[in-house]
């Protein structure tokens, strides 16, 4: 998971958003990677206007505020969840384009 953090040097919000974002990921042993994003042209390719804002994989979560460590957690709890499934997914695909057709198992349901 990567969270961005996009905010303006020296401000007192963006920087309190690092810090609560920073303690959380902590406390919950996340393998998130946090960075800072503080170059406007940057800030606004995300389209975001105002700050501070999270960007996680990719997408806008929150802008304009700071989120309680709360919501945080449960970023962090659903991003787990999606990389989860994604991981059993490509695994099940893995294995199936290992496996013989002849003796691929067969459901009792589908394939009598």
């Amino acid at each position: 998971m990567k969270i961005e953090l996009l905010g303006a040097t020296g401000c007192a919000k963006c920087k309190e958003l690092y810090e609560r974002v920073i303690k959380v990921v902590e406390e919950t042993q996340s393998t998130a990677v946090v960075t800072k994003v503080e170059d406007i042209m940057k800030i606004m390719d995300y389209g975001v206007m105002t700050t501070p804002a999270v960007v996680i994989d990719g997408t806008v979560v929150m802008q304009g505020g700071i989120p309680k460590e709360t919501e945080i957690k449960a970023w962090l709890a659903e991003s787990g969840k999606t990389d989860l499934k994604a991981f059993t997914e490509q695994l099940h695909n893995d294995l199936a384009s290992k496996s013989d057709v002849k003796t691929a198992s067969k459901c009792c349901y589908c394939n009598p």
